[in-house]
């Protein structure tokens, strides 16, 4: 039985179990940043609608767009709608009658021209088979890897240039791009000294890539992405365009929901929580995962779905109070480092236009410590560490202009203090002139050494050695 908040009090358990999740991701030897930021993606376009609903009254009102607002969110795709079921009944909620039946999805879909666009598709033979096809893979040069833990594994994304076997009017100068998804890499051995020439292979355990002469990754599963803007002309893509319908064909995403404003206390508060989730999914730039203070921020928004609601449903008279209320615990939270009050704030001083909300908010950032950030790179380190992300990117030509080739590296350190947990360090290297990774640096710990000039990093023993300029954090 569906109870008479369900729907709120569900909308408001999605939120509580974010932060949640991006707490127990953000353990810097379990670092998992890809599920960081998926789910602190969540809350870029529904954060104000869950704030809007919660201040809905009376509360029959409040569940019917509290309804709205979970369609709403459910309605980007089969793996948000699962996610959001998991998430609910995590939190002892259910979603059974409260959301409306899926949409079928084509597997392919149009763009705004109406020309088909490929869709992820798994590594199978037959979709080996198809990229021979269309892609000289023996002409392919190795564009960019990534490996890094995602829990209690490794995932990655291999991106390969490859030649075009299928003709192009005027031949564009850009080769296609392969984006190969890897989940639960069990071996990566690459070297940029070694990196022309692509073999796929799938079978029944996994699949792998060689990589030039002895390079090879392997993962339990791969998925093919397609930077083609010419692929529907391959012989795939004319095939999925014949059985992909036409945009006008296809339902249309129901509209945003519509409801009350938000009091300016309120606003505020809502856009403290939204500047929270977008500042969490910075981790989205590898370079950046070390500077995102997380676990700070999950402890000071816990429970901040349970609370926002519990403030909306305040009477109307003392609704402002309690936004401000909430806001104040937010960023005046003891766990946030120096500057991150600040920058939290930045947004909601905009477009205030109540005298006292403003002298309010002049007064929380006047109490906010806004220090920037002066940690240095860790230029001459030696420690024992493990590695939570390796990235390299190929010297390349894009759209004209040459790009060097470079590198990043994530280092979980352990602490100076046994009272303390470890810590991520991150180290971007320009100009790299060799990058060498096996497989024997994925597991377990390593002594590292970072260059003085901060232009290098390697593993005693070899497992891994990335040579390059200076290091720019």
């Amino acid at each position: 039985m569906i109870g008479r908040r369900a729907a709120s009090s569900a909308l408001a358990a999605l939120l509580d179990r974010s932060v949640a999740q991006i707490g127990a991701a953000s353990d810097a030897r379990r670092f998992d940043r890809s599920a960081i930021y998926r789910v602190a993606d969540v809350w870029d376009n529904n954060t104000f609608a869950l704030f809007r609903a919660a201040v809905t009254r009376p509360s029959w009102c409040r569940e019917r767009r509290s309804r709205a607002a979970l369609a709403w969110m459910a309605d980007l795709g089969p793996t948000r709608r699962q996610w959001m079921t998991e998430q609910a009944e995590a939190a002892g909620c259910t979603l059974a009658g409260l959301l409306p039946p899926p949409m079928e999805e084509p597997a392919h879909h149009r763009d705004h021209r109406g020309v088909v666009m490929p869709a992820d598709t798994p590594l199978t033979a037959g979709v080996a088979v198809d990229l021979e096809q269309d892609y000289h893979l023996a002409g392919g040069e190795l564009r960019a890897l990534r490996v890094e833990r995602a829990g209690h594994r490794h995932d990655g994304l291999l991106t390969i240039a490859v030649p075009r076997r299928y003709p192009v009017p005027g031949e564009p100068d850009e080769p296609a791009l392969l984006r190969l998804t890897l989940t639960d890499v069990s071996t990566a051995d690459v070297d940029s000294a070694d990196t022309s020439g692509v073999r796929l292979h799938a079978g029944p355990d996994g699949g792998s890539v060689r990589v030039g002469t002895h390079g090879v990754v392997r993962a339990t599963g791969i998925d093919v992405g397609y930077e083609d803007p010419s692929w529907h002309l391959s012989a795939v893509g004319r095939a999925a365009d014949a059985r992909t319908p036409r945009r006008q064909d296809r339902p249309r995403r129901p509209r945003p929901v519509e409801s009350p404003p938000l009091t300016e206390a309120g606003a505020v508060a809502a856009h403290v929580v939204h500047r929270a989730m977008l500042m969490i999914r910075m981790v989205g730039h590898q370079h950046l995962v070390d500077t995102v203070p997380l676990r700070a921020l999950c402890l000071a928004f816990a429970d901040a779905g349970a609370k926002v609601f519990r403030a909306g449903a305040t009477v109307p008279r003392r609704r402002e109070q309690a936004f401000r209320t909430l806001v104040e615990e937010w960023v005046q939270h003891d766990a946030l480092p120096a500057g991150w009050p600040g920058r939290l704030l930045e947004l909601p001083r905009r477009g205030i236009r109540d005298g006292q909300t403003a002298e309010w908010l002049r007064a929380l950032v006047s109490d906010a410590d806004v220090r920037p950030r002066t940690d240095q790179p860790p230029a001459g380190l030696r420690s024992t560490a493990e590695l939570a992300l390796v990235s390299y990117t190929a010297r390349h030509d894009r759209y004209g202009v040459q790009r060097d080739a470079s590198a990043v590296v994530q280092l979980a350190l352990p602490p100076d203090n046994p009272d303390d947990t470890w810590r991520l360090r991150g180290l971007r290297i320009d100009a790299v002139r060799r990058f060498r990774l096996t497989g024997a640096a994925l597991d377990g710990t390593h002594t590292v050494q970072v260059g003085d000039g901060g232009d290098s990093v390697e593993t005693v023993d070899g497992a891994l050695a990335v040579t390059g300029g200076p290091a720019a954090v």
